[in-house]
């Protein structure tokens, strides 16, 4: 249940950012202001999905020591030092951050910029609330101790049967090695059975059975990368003629090379290699295009650091909108 519930929190947050990314890039505003709310928000979305985990792997503990908040970031030293400084000594470091993109989106919206029409800008609003309620079930899970009254009847339990285990067993075993054998396998099944109920109770952590939040966070940053591909703001075209367009002429197409399809999405991408120029893939781009997608060359560029102490190390970087 805490599994499914990180990678829908992963999923709903990506959603979010896929939504924004699809309506900043149709809105027909300033192609630089566009590049820079794509820069802020896989920032501020990549910090996000770092966060939870580390509050998740801690069981929601604020220590900035351990592996927990040493998660890889997309360029944090980009984000201004103030708002890292508030972030550092805030108490609800996940809750922050979602403000934060809400109020990104929300003075884009006002300033013109992202126009879309409210009732379809809601729908953003609405993915990030529920990654923050699958964040919470998540949490509910790491910081909800077991029933300790439970957990001392199990191990009252286990400690009778091992007691209990050699003696019963010495009763029909016909040598002591037998005996011996038997009560050892009882043991430690009985055992191990009870340390599978533990991790299974809590898969936050940092042990080598937890849920691995270092894998899972630098897929995010891989997913949010993606928004900075050239061809990732625009739908792919097809490269037949007008006339070929015909219903009765792509049907009789289609059968007739049906048996001849590639055989691989390998093959497909060792074509487009081969024959894909900037010609190819829906007509020439315009300077404006040309130089948005030369300045968000360098938003791949990720850093390993700390979440919390990327403040102290980097200098001050603030970066104006336009």
């Amino acid at each position: 249940e805490g599994c499914t519930a990180a990678h829908k929190m992963r999923a709903e947050w990506f959603e979010a950012t896929c939504t924004l990314n699809t309506f900043i890039s149709h809105c027909g505003a300033d192609a630089a202001k566009v590049a820079y709310f794509k820069r802020v928000l896989i920032r501020l979305i990549s910090l996000l999905h770092a966060t939870a985990l580390a509050e998740l792997e801690t069981g929601g503990a604020l220590s900035f020591d351990g592996l927990s908040y040493d998660y890889e970031l997309i360029s944090p030293e980009e984000l201004d030092q103030e708002s890292l400084q508030v972030l550092s000594e805030s108490d609800s470091k996940v809750h922050l951050i979602t403000c934060w993109v809400q109020h990104l989106v929300m003075e884009y919206a006002h300033g013109g910029v992202l126009t879309t029409p409210p009732p379809l800008l809601t729908r953003v609003f609405q993915q990030l609330a529920n990654g923050v309620i699958q964040y919470h079930n998540a949490l509910r899970l790491a910081t909800t101790p077991f029933p300790a009254a439970y957990s001392q009847t199990c191990n009252g339990l286990l400690l009778m049967h091992w007691v209990v285990a050699p003696i019963v067993t010495s009763q029909w075993a016909t040598h002591a090695v037998w005996a011996a054998l038997f009560s050892f396998i009882q043991i430690f099944v009985m055992s191990l059975l009870n340390e599978i109920a533990r991790d299974l109770a809590n898969p936050f952590g940092t042990d080598a059975n937890d849920l691995d939040g270092h894998a899972m966070q630098m897929e995010m940053n891989k997913f949010l990368e993606m928004f900075c591909l050239p061809g990732a703001d625009r739908a792919p075209r097809l490269v037949v003629d007008d006339s070929a367009l015909d219903e009765g002429t792509v049907e009789r197409t289609s059968a007739k090379k049906r048996t001849s399809r590639l055989n691989s999405f390998a093959h497909i991408v060792s074509t487009s290699e081969r024959h894909v120029s900037t010609d190819d893939v829906g007509g020439k781009q315009s300077s404006d295009q040309i130089e948005v997608q030369g300045s968000d060359d360098d938003v791949t560029r990720r850093v390993s650091t700390s979440i919390f102490h990327s403040w102290e190390q980097a200098g001050v970087n603030e970066e104006q909108p336009p």
